[in-house]
């Protein structure tokens, strides 16, 4: 995940989607109070399968209402 947050801050990514992220909606709830300019959405919330998680970069110039 630390990877793929580096990218977007890099690359200056505003919504970032990733597939099949087996992760529990306490993760993004986790991920969602540790990096406060970042949003994350997750949808099918599975750790045993598929999943997937919107990242939104509130730093970057995009519409309030998404």
């Amino acid at each position: 995940m630390k990877m793929a947050i580096d990218w977007l801050h890099i690359n200056k990514i505003a919504i970032l989607t990733l597939q099949e992220t087996h992760l529990m909606e306490e993760v993004i709830n986790n991920l969602n109070e540790k990096y406060h300019m970042l949003k994350f959405y997750g949808s099918g919330l599975s750790t045993s399968s598929g999943g997937i998680m919107f990242i939104v970069n509130e730093q970057t110039d995009i519409p309030q209402h998404i």
